[in-house]
């Protein structure tokens, strides 16, 4: 049987989210060794885009992107600008590097 339009439409909704958010983080982040991001930095910066999509799990969406464990990892017990959990081996790309 044919698939109902409502499931279509909200599979390619999700697909379009997603795209969304996979350009974001590329033109926001790099993944670099010896980069460090707080979890709590990246989950704010992730907030402030939730009229362009909305991700409810970072770590899920970085094993999407083929991106967890290789080679960003995640470490509980580490802190960095005053929060715990830090996403290592990313970092955020400064506005000095987006212009050149």
């Amino acid at each position: 049987p044919p698939v109902p339009k409502e499931w279509r439409d909200e599979k390619n909704d999700m697909k379009e989210n997603l795209c969304k958010f996979d350009k974001w983080f590329n033109d926001n982040y790099i993944c670099l060794e010896g980069g460090m991001v707080a979890k709590a930095d990246l989950e704010f910066a992730i907030s402030e885009q939730k009229k362009q999509f909305q991700i409810s799990n970072i770590t899920s969406e970085l094993k999407r992107m083929k991106l967890w464990k290789n080679p960003i990892t995640y470490n509980a017990s580490k802190w960095l600008n005053g929060s715990r959990g830090v996403f290592q081996n990313v970092r955020k790309i400064e506005w000095s590097e987006k212009e050149n």
